[in-house]
């Protein structure tokens, strides 16, 4: 089913002269302007003018651009391509540009592909939360290159639990120690104890829990609870030793 048209015809914005117009798109890096060109014709028009994408050409990719280029706006997009496949390879990935790396468009096109981009993100975009959420869910190894703040929100190392809970060693050291979150940690991934405090490794409830999901969870238990029976037979129970 067509989407029908916005109607921008009382918006004072749009109404502007398209020299104004492309004096305030001036301000925006060019993988924004091409979202914001989806918006409107009137917006989709002043996007096709050379100027801007050969300023903005010249300014995100110095040096490595096409001098002549037959279309400014291809070359831009081009290169923003290229940009984004090495970034996210795999085997031998390449940091974007400072100019991509510290645009949340850009990274979190990266990070939704592979969430190990998130290293080559600005610390800016490291401590935002949409970016690295969406790490996080492609990969929860992610975590590593979150910041201390973003290691610190309980429903982003939540999420990274359900990938990976040893991966719970970049959590913040408030969240490894408060009892609550690691109870709910270790019943999404028992081996998450590994890398709760070790005031929590020996507390009874929290590696019961952990070798119900996995009995294999209790090596990293204290010496104490490795020897208390109760949880010894659930660990067996769990993974028939």
């Amino acid at each position: 089913m067509s989407v029908a048209p916005v109607d921008n015809s009382n918006n004072p914005l749009v109404s502007q002269s398209d020299e104004v117009l492309l004096h305030i798109c001036s301000f925006l890096p060019g993988v924004d302007l091409t979202q914001l060109a989806r918006t409107c014709n009137t917006f989709a028009r002043v996007s096709r003018e050379e100027s801007f994408w050969k300023a903005e050409t010249e300014r995100t990719f110095t040096g490595t651009h096409n001098p002549k280029p037959d279309n400014w706006k291809q070359e831009y997009l081009s290169l923003t391509k290229a940009a984004l496949k090495n970034t996210v390879n795999n085997g031998a990935p390449q940091a974007p540009p400072q100019e991509l790396a510290n645009n949340k468009t850009f990274m979190l096109q990266a990070v939704k592909q592979n969430g190990g981009a998130l290293t080559y993100a600005s610390k800016k975009l490291q401590n935002d939360r949409d970016v690295v959420l969406e790490a996080v869910k492609q990969t929860g190894w992610a975590l590593k290159f979150a910041s201390e703040g973003q290691r610190n929100d309980r429903d982003i190392v939540l999420e990274v639990v359900e990938q990976a809970g040893q991966a719970l060693q970049y959590a913040s050291e408030e969240l490894r120690n408060d009892r609550d979150f690691i109870l709910e940690a270790v019943k999404q991934d028992g081996w998450a104890l590994e890398y709760a405090s070790e005031k929590l490794r020996n507390d009874r409830g929290v590696v019961l829990e952990a070798v119900k999901q996995d009995g294999r969870a209790l090596k990293f238990a204290s010496d104490e609870l490795r020897n208390d029976r109760d949880i010894v037979l659930e660990a067996v129970k769990q993974n028939g030793w």
